[in-house]
Parts: C-alpha cells; structure tokens; sequence
C-alpha cells in the first residue's frame, strides 16, 4: 500500500467505510466527506468532527513549520515566460504599424484578453506538477484562488482603471520579479479602487439589503397549503432542490414528495416540477407547502416573515463579497466587459430601470431572422420581420440568418431585461429569467445563493413583475 501519513492518521479518525489511502483532501472533497459522514453516522459526526479538528490543530501548531517555501517557489514558469513573450511580441507590432492611438489602443486589450485564461492554466498546471507550495494551497482552497497565484509568479498580464475600463498596458512582470514604473502607476488605478470599495461596502450593500426588505416584507407563511398544482421546472441534478415539495408526480414519487439529496440523486438529470414561492396561489403572502423545508429542517410556521429573512440573508455576502474587491488588485478578466458587474448589476436587477444597461438584446416580434448586418455605430443589426434589433459590439449573437424566434426570445449574449421578457412572453417567463439572471449574477459576483432557501425566488414571488 502507498499513501502518506497524513491519509493514516485521518483515517484512523473514520469509520472504516470511510476511509481512502488516495483521495485528494480539498476543500470539495472534505465537504463531501463531512456529508457523507452526516448521512451514514450521525450519531458518530460530533465526535469525529472534534476529532479531526484536534489533528488539525495538533499537525498545525507542531509540524506547521515544515511546511515552508524557498525562492523557487517565486520564479516564472518556462511556459508563461514564452506565452508572454508571445504576447509582447504581438503588442510591439501593434504599436509599429500605422493607426490611430484607440484603435491599436483597443487591438492591444483584445490579444492580451485572448492569452489570460491559457496564462492561468498553465501557471497552475506547472505549479502543481512541480509541487509549488502555492499552488498546492489553492488547490486545497485554503487560501487564494488561481489569478491571484498567476500575479504573483506569472504576472497580472492586464488591469483595470477605476472605473472598470482595461489598460492597454501589457502587465507582463510578476510581483515576485518586480513591476517597472509604467506597471506600477497602471496598477496603481485599480489599488485605490478597491481601497474605495472597501469604504463604500456595507452602506451600498446595507442600502441595496434594505430595499430587498422593502420589497419582500409581506411574504409571509399564510397557510398550511394553498392547493396549487403548478410549479417551476428545475433539473433534478440542482441539489438546491433539497426541500421542496414535487408538484407534480415523477417517477416513483408522486406529487407532494419532499424531496432529499437521495432523491434527487435517484432522479438523476431528469426535469422535475416544484412547488414555489414564485407560483404560490395563496391569498395573502405563500404557503407552507410553496415555501417548503427552510433553514431548519421543517416548514416555516404559520406567520414566519421569510421574506425579510431572505433579504437579509443575500445583504451580508454583498458586503462581504464587496469587502473582498480589494483582493482582486483591479486584474481584468478573459472578456473586458462594458455592462454593470457584481453589486451594480444586481442592484439594476433589482431596480429594473427604463435604462438596462448591458441588456442582452431582445426580440420584439414573432418571426424569422432576415438578416445579421453590421451596424453603423459599431455592433450588429439582428433583422426580424424588417425590425432592427441592435446588438452592441461586446455581445455574442446567439442566433443565426433563417432561424425562427418569438416576441421575448434573447438574441445576444448579456444579462436579459426581464421586464421586457415579461411583456413579450407573460409574468410567469419574466419571473424564470429574472430567476436564473439573478442566481448567475450572484454566483459570478462571488455572492453564491441557495436558490430556494435565500432570496431568489422568494423575492421573485413578489418583484416588480407581478
């Protein structure tokens, strides 16, 4: 048997169906393993749990110091030292040739865009086969993420300004190897930034929490079940599922089943109809068997205001996720994006403004696309039923000449207005887009949500779109 002893002393922790003498404990697989833990042993999970914490703490205060890094956990991969050679190569030449200074400007954000995510990959491919110290922490999730691991030994390769917009400055030095001056007065935009972000997180997000409770303060349990058949149709393998009450019968379970992780596994990849908040037909506020189980573990009593609890709920991973701005440094992404992001976004999301800035484009009219022609300032013209449909240059088009849509169908890329798929196809398809818009946001924004048991779709139940 080859293993380590940190796999033996762990597994001598465990129930032996437990344990493994290869797995790879990071943070994913531990939570699974305190879930199945959870599942098989509960009576066990209390003491094993201290357990593992007192190893834990033992390995770390006594053997912590041998776990240490040396200046070669500083250098430059080979591979993204040639990448970004590459890369320097490219600008130079867009720089040489005849132009004017914000279309080479423009050119230089769109090469270096296209390198960022295989400058990621391979910085960190190279640090785990070579067992970099780093890299290995990311890898557990105990701290860092990848991009900034890429800073700091292969470089910021772009950043942003303060107002979000990139830089056309190659950011090809790594902080281990030093910034030159025009490198570090770039970056030096996006740092001031985040200081600012840190001053504003909790008035913006404790402002935005206060108007999610404007909004859902009178969803409040009513009743014990409102008697509706209807529902929102979800992939079985969303394990946000967990909770809710099957609205109509699947499979071997018939309608009103409460379903469980078990379940869900058992139902696989199939579409299910649940009951929800959004399709609740109760009177006044929603219903026992709508809300379905909460926080803890049974159905909300007669009375409970869940919708002030989901709004507070979502405010306090805004403010954290906003304090955090200041880790990232200003580093821009693989798609320098020109619509609202994070905390911005979600407030518009939340607003739905005449104005929805970054909208993705949407179809007015019943019928089939006539044409994809270029736009005169800039963008593409979708043609449908001789009604033009712009679509900004920054946006993917997401349909193609001779396809047939309907009024309310997204043509582009982007975060779709749902109050304009809600006045092309109903209240119901408003409600599912903002539904999905708003968990995508969050998710991307680092504001991660349990569709059922936070704000999503209760809050939905009753926005603006009622």
């Amino acid at each position: 048997m080859e293993t380590t002893i940190g796999q033996l002393m762990i597994n001598d922790l465990l129930p032996s169906d437990l344990r493994d003498d290869k797995r790879m404990l990071d943070k994913k697989s531990i939570a699974s393993l305190y879930t199945e833990l959870a599942d098989k042993y509960p009576e066990k999970y209390k003491d094993v749990n201290q357990a593992l914490h007192e190893l834990g703490a033992d390995v770390s205060t006594s053997y912590g110091r041998t776990a240490s890094f040396s200046l070669d956990s500083f250098r430059t991969p080979e591979p993204v030292r040639k990448i970004r050679n590459e890369i320097h190569d490219k600008v130079q030449k867009i720089l040489a040739k005849p132009g004017k200074a914000e279309d080479k400007h423009n050119e230089i954000v769109s090469t270096i865009s296209e390198y960022i995510d295989a400058v990621t990959d391979a910085n960190f491919e190279h640090g785990m086969k070579n067992h970099n110290p780093f890299a290995i922490q990311v890898a557990s999730g105990a701290r860092g993420n990848k991009t900034q691991y890429r800073s700091v030994v292969g470089g910021d390769l772009m950043v942003v300004d303060h107002k979000g917009n990139p830089i056309p400055i190659p950011m090809l030095s790594s902080y281990s190897e030093g910034l030159d001056p025009v490198q570090y007065f770039a970056g030096s935009y996006s740092a001031r930034a985040g200081e600012i972000a840190k001053k504003f997180a909790t008035p913006q997000s404790g402002y935005l929490g206060k108007q999610l409770s404007a909004a859902a303060h009178r969803i409040v349990v009513t009743e014990k079940d409102c008697g509706t058949e209807n529902g929102i149709s979800v992939p079985a393998s969303d394990m946000d599922n967990a909770g809710a009450v099957l609205a109509s019968s699947t499979g071997s379970f018939n309608a009103g089943s409460i379903l469980d992780p078990k379940i869900l596994k058992r139902l696989g990849d199939e579409e299910i109809v649940v009951r929800s908040p959004m399709t609740c037909q109760a009177e006044r506020g929603i219903c026992q068997k709508c809300a379905g189980i909460r926080e803890h573990g049974t159905f909300p009593a007669i009375g409970s205001n869940i919708g002030v609890a989901a709004a507070q709920a979502a405010a306090e991973p805004m403010a954290q996720g906003q304090l955090s701005a200041k880790h990232s440094g200003g580093m821009a992404t693989q798609k320098a994006q020109t619509s609202k992001t994070g905390l911005d976004l979600i407030d518009q999301l939340v607003q739905v403004p005449k104005t929805f800035q970054g909208s993705a484009a949407i179809s007015t009219l019943d019928g089939r696309v006539e044409n994809i022609a270029d736009a005169p300032q800039g963008g593409k013209f979708v043609v449908i039923g001789g009604a033009e449909h712009w679509v900004p240059a920054d946006q993917d088009i997401s349909v193609k000449k001779g396809d047939m849509v309907e009024a309310g169908d997204v043509l582009s890329s982007g975060i779709p207005n749902p109050a304009l798929v809600a006045e092309h196809k109903g209240i119901g398809e408003g409600r599912r887009y903002f539904m999905d818009a708003f968990r995508k946001t969050m998710a991307d924004s680092g504001f991660a949500q349990h569709r059922r048991n936070l704000i999503i779709e209760i809050i939905n139940s009753h926005h603006g779109l009622k």
